[in-house]
Formats: C-alpha cells, sequence, structure tokens
C-alpha cells in the first residue's frame, strides 16, 4: 500500500478550508488547510504537497505569489 496523497489548501477564508478539508478527507486524502501563503511556504518547506488548493485573491501574499514563490 502506497502513502497517501496530501493536499494543501491554502484560503483566507476558514469556512472555505474547512470545508474542502472536510470533503478531501472524506475522499481518502491527506489534506490540511493554510491561512496564508506565508504559512503554507514555511509548512511546505518541510512536506512537500502532492497537490495545492491555492486562493489567487488573498490579503497580503497574493495566490500568485506562492504559485511564483513555489515555482523558485
Amino acid at each position: 500500500i502506497g502513502r497517501m496523497p496530501y493536499v494543501a489548501i491554502v484560503d483566507d477564508e476558514e469556512p472555505v478550508r474547512k470545508a474542502l478539508r472536510r470533503l478531501l478527507r472524506a475522499s481518502g486524502l491527506q489534506a490540511e488547510g493554510y491561512a496564508g501563503g506565508q504559512e503554507f511556504l514555511a509548512a511546505a518547506a518541510q512536506r512537500q504537497p502532492d497537490c495545492v488548493v491555492l486562493d489567487l485573491h488573498m490579503a497580503g501574499m497574493s495566490g500568485l505569489q506562492v504559485l511564483r514563490r513555489l515555482r523558485d
């Protein structure tokens, strides 16, 4: 049995993070939510996700900025 895929949810709206996390976990995936880009990038340095659900319009660091940092 292989490891379960890990999905990171990056969204500054808590209800959205919670709903997506519940849905993904109910589908048998590991999922964790992050309130912003900086928080996610710090966590991703320790554990890289297999997939990222990324809100493009967030306060502070935008989703596109997060994407650029991931690419670099």
